[in-house]
Formats: structure tokens, C-alpha cells, sequence
């Protein structure tokens, strides 16, 4: 609400900040300018200067020259604070911003630097060098993978990824699941979306493996009649194993979950899902994975501090941010969805000894990490029904529905920022940490 209602609108870029002053009386020289850049969310350089004159009902350019620094993604802040003490506020109180994703600079007049020079801390992600061929095993009901450090395991009987371990430590306590279904929120409440999107809740919780696929090394898909054959083991560089899902919400609806993993333990993980006719709006398109409670610790680089949806999240700023499961739940007076990040690069889960989960993606999408899952959040009226946290719910999706809230006693959802039923894709890669 404060973004949306600030009196002056910035637009930061490569050359300085253009200033559009929407007050009627006061003049912009009242503040000053706040720069900051950040690379991949590590902070690089900062400027501030007093605020040019800019009148009310005009807009002027501040040039500013901002370098460059290697080639990671280059995020500019521009803030007007206050220069002095107010009655209301102290000094530096921020009263408008706004964020700039820099387009990549191609040009000579930046100084460019290494950003791991500038900034030690900044962790390096780098892949791991392939360390090796992959150990398969080959069973009548399951097919394990291992390699330096880590193990999966695929299960034709439970039709899913059973087991992933790493670092000695088993990392997923259920099967990973696809989810198309979130806790309706008040404005659901108001307007009925429960109703008419109910099928995609069958669709969660209940889902048949018709069809498994595998391959080794980038050959053809092999089909899996039930089980995977005969005891044998081979050696290959990855491995792919494809499980396609018959969905309750209608006899024609379908999904597949892909999963490859090689030499490092990296697993990349895609859902994708064909529109199948006769079907409501999808409240979420996402995969669910289920965490031990003890891994409660989330750092994430994309929108925050706190939660933010497609139709909530023009205050929220892109940065990395550090919080608990715990914490991600807001106290609504009723429980119901919470939690969620827009724009998320990767998100990390880990325990008290910094041993986890890292996902990341190729392009950005939503995540969240909370204690209950969708459905136990739905399940409470109360705060106090919910159950004691067992687990850590890890949610990647492609992209959950706005909140709404034009009113709260029947406007829908608006057009804009409905989930239709069409064609969908997620990918993204989960590894140890």
C-alpha cells in the first residue's frame, strides 16, 4: 500500500534515475537520492546525493553513471529518504523506491570488476565437475542411481522418486507430489473459487502412475511395463526417469514429472502438464516436497521480505532474504495460504548444521517453505488446529493465482491474474547442500 501511494515514481537504469514528483506542493530537493546495486543479490555499490530540484507535476532525469560488475544480474534501487528530521519520521526515512533489473551492458565506458573480488562473501555455486559415471542398479522394482556423495532411488511399484540422499542424509521424507491446489484465502472464502475449482484438489491429493519411462545417456525412453525388468547394473553420465500421472479432476487430464540427475547429484526436476478440455482455472501448478521439520532454515534470492503473489507484490523488493518456516506463516485469524515469494532465483532449506536442499531455476517462478501443507491449512479454522509442525513443506511453482480482494464477499479474482487451464511447464534443479 505505501508503494502504490507514494507521491514520486522512479526509474532507475544504466545512465541514473528518472524522477516523476506526483506531489502537488512538495518540491523532490526536500530529499535525498539513495543508490544501491546489487549483483545476484549481493550488495556492490551505493551512492547517495542530495535529491535535484523537481517540481511538483514534473518528471526529470538525475544522471548517474552506474558501473558494471562481471556479469551477474545487476539490480538497481533508487530511494528518496529524508534529509532531515521530521516530526512524523527521523533522518533516512525511506518515503518512495522503486527496483530496476539492469539490461546487460555491452558498452566500454563501464569500469567492469570481479563482484567475488568486491564482495568475499558472496557465496560461489558453481557446478561441480563431473566427478564420474553413475553407478545404476537395475531392479525388479526399483532403480537405483549413485554417485560420489550421493543416491536416488525410483520406485515402479510406488510409481515416484523414493529416495534421495545426500551427504549421508536421506532429504525427502514422502514422495514428491504435483500440486495444482492452495488453502483458499478469505477472498476465496467470499466469492466460492472453492467450488468451482474443487477439482484440482482431487488432483492433488489422489493420482494414478499409468505410464514410467527411462533413459541413460540421452538415448531413446525405454517403457516400463509395471517394473523395471531384471537385477543389472551399468554405468552412464545421467539418467532420466519420466513418470506420466492419470488426475482425478477429469478422465482426459494428465501430467508428467521428469527427472534427471547426473554426476554432481544434481536433479532436475520438470512438470508439465496438457490442457485437457472441460476444466476450471488451476489455483497453483507446482511440485510439493516434503522436508523433516528439521529443516526449517530458508535463504532465498527473489521478492521479499515478507509474502507476495502475482497481484501483491508491487511493494516487495528483490534481494536475498533469510527466515524460518515458523515465521513464513502469517496470523491471519484464519489459517489459510501464506508464505509465498514471487520471482524466486533459488531458495535454500537447511537445518541447524547448514545441511539441506538448494533449488534453483532456470527462469524465475514462486516458491515457499512452510510448516503445514495446503491442506492442513485449510483443514483449521483456528490458529490452534493447526497440528504440530512435522515437516517442512518445500513448494516450486510455475505460478499460483492472485488473492484478489476488490472486495471480500464475492469479486472474483481478476482476469489478469487467474491461472487458466492451459498448457503449463515447470523446471527447476534441487541438489544437496
Amino acid at each position: 500500500m505505501k508503494f502504490n501511494y507514494q507521491n514520486f515514481t522512479l526509474r532507475p537504469s544504466w545512465n541514473g534515475v528518472e524522477i516523476e514528483n506526483k506531489s502537488l506542493f512538495t518540491n523532490a530537493d526536500r530529499y535525498v537520492l539513495q543508490l544501491v546495486l546489487a549483483v545476484d543479490g549481493q550488495t556492490v555499490w551505493q551512492r547517495r546525493m542530495p535529491a535535484p530540484s523537481v517540481p511538483p507535476g514534473e518528471t526529470r532525469c538525475v544522471a548517474c553513471a552506474v558501473p558494471a560488475f562481471g556479469s551477474g544480474e545487476h539490480v538497481l534501487t533508487a530511494s528518496l529518504v529524508l534529509a532531515r528530521e521530521e516530526r512524523w519520521a527521523n533522518v533516512g526515512h525511506e518515503v518512495a523506491f522503486d527496483q530496476a533489473i539492469l539490461p546487460a551492458w555491452t558498452g566500454d565506458a563501464l569500469q567492469i570488476r570481479n563482484v567475488v573480488a568486491e564482495c568475499p562473501s558472496v557465496p560461489v555455486y558453481a557446478p561441480l565437475a563431473d566427478t564420474g559415471n553413475l553407478r545404476v542398479v537395475q531392479g525388479d522394482i526399483n532403480l537405483g542411481v549413485q554417485g560420489a556423495g550421493f543416491s536416488l532411488m525410483f520406485s515402479s511399484a510406488q510409481g515416484n522418486l523414493v529416495s534421495y540422499r545426500y551427504g549421508g542424509r536421506e532429504l525427502i521424507e514422502e514422495l514428491p507430489q504435483p500440486s495444482f491446489w492452495r488453502a483458499p484465502v478469505d477472498n476465496d472464502y467470499g466469492s466460492g473459487r472453492m467450488a468451482d475449482c474443487a477439482q484440482w484438489k482431487i488432483a492433488s491429493l489422489y493420482r494414478r502412475c499409468t505410464r514410467i519411462e527411462y533413459s541413460m545417456d540421452d538415448a531413446a525412453f525405454t517403457v516400463v511395463d509395471g517394473f523395471f525388468g531384471r537385477q543389472e547394473e551399468r554405468r552412464a553420465k545421467s539418467v532420466t526417469v519420466r513418470f506420466t500421472y492419470a488426475l482425478t479432476a477429469s478422465s482426459a487430464a494428465t501430467c508428467s514429472v521428469t527427472y534427471t540427475v547426473d554426476a554432481t547429484g544434481a536433479l532436475r526436476v520438470a512438470l508439465d502438464y496438457e490442457a485437457a478440455e472441460g476444466l476450471p482455472e488451476m489455483p497453483d501448478f507446482a511440485m510439493l516436497f516434503t522436508l523433516s521439520a528439521d529443516y526449517d532454515r530458508i535463504r532465498f534470492y527473489g521478492y521479499g521480505p515478507k509474502e507476495n503473489y502475482i497481484d501483491r507484490c508491487e511493494g516487495a523488493r528483490l534481494g536475498i532474504y533469510e527466515s524460518t518456516a515458523v515465521d513464513e506463516v502469517e496470523p491471519y485469524l484464519r489459517p489459510q495460504e501464506t508464505g509465498n515469494h514471487c520471482g524466486v532465483r533459488w531458495i535454500e532449506v537447511t537445518d541447524r548444521s547448514g545441511h539441506g536442499i538448494r533449488l534453483a531455476g532456470d527462469v524465475p517462478f514462486e516458491a515457499s517453505a512452510l510448516p503445514y501443507s495446503p491442506h492442513e491449512l485449510e483443514n483449521a479454522r483456528h490458529a490452534y488446529d493447526l497440528p504440530r509442525p512435522q515437516h517442512t513443506y518445500l513448494r516450486a511453482s510455475a505460478g499460483m493465482c492472485g488473492v484478489g480482494g476488490d472486495d471480500s464477499w464475492g469479486a472474483p479474482v481478476l482476469a489478469e491474474y487467474v491461472q487458466k487451464n492451459e498448457t503449463r511447464h515447470l523446471a527447476f534443479t534441487l541438489k544437496g547442500i
